[in-house]
C-alpha cells in the first residue's frame, strides 16, 4: 500500500529483502527504508546482527538509514548501533556516511536546510 500512495520513507521495511522485484521497485522509486537493527533483534524479527538484512539491502542499492527506534527500550544509541554494524556486519565508516547522506536526502528538510546540513557534515 505504501508504494501505491507514493511513500518516500518506510519504517522497518526489512522484509523487502525476501523479494527481489520489491527491492527493485523500492530502489527505482528511491524510497528510503528506516532500519533499526537492534530493535529488529529485540522484537525477534531477526535472530542476530549477523543475519540482519541491512547488508543485502545496502548491497542491492536500496536506500537505507540506520536508526535506534526506541532508545530506552533497546538501551542503544546511534553510535553503538553504528559500532555493531562495523564490528559484526563489516560496514565501513564510508558506508555509514553514505547511509547518513541517504537519510539526509530523504528527510523532510527543505532543499536549503539539506544543503546547509550537507556543508556542516562535509557531505
Amino acid at each position: 500500500k505504501a508504494l501505491k500512495v507514493g511513500a518516500k520513507r518506510i519504517g522497518h521495511g526489512i522484509s523487502a529483502v525476501a523479494d527481489l522485484e520489491l527491492m527493485k521497485i523500492i530502489k527505482d522509486k528511491k524510497i528510503l527504508l528506516e532500519v533499526c537493527p537492534t530493535s529488529n533483534i529485540d522484537t525477534k524479527i531477526v535472530s542476530s546482527y549477523s543475519k540482519h538484512p541491512i547488508k543485502p539491502l545496502y548491497k542491492h542499492d536500496v536506500l537505507v538509514s540506520v536508526n535506534t527506534d526506541n532508545r530506552t527500550v533497546s538501551d542503544i544509541n546511534l553510535n553503538s548501533e553504528y559500532q555493531k554494524l562495523i564490528d559484526i556486519l563489516s560496514f565501513s565508516i564510508n558506508d555509514l556516511k553514505k547511509m547518513n547522506l541517504m537519510a539526509l536526502e530523504a528527510s523532510f528538510l527543505t532543499k536549503e536546510e539539506k544543503e546547509e546540513l550537507r556543508l556542516k557534515l562535509n557531505y
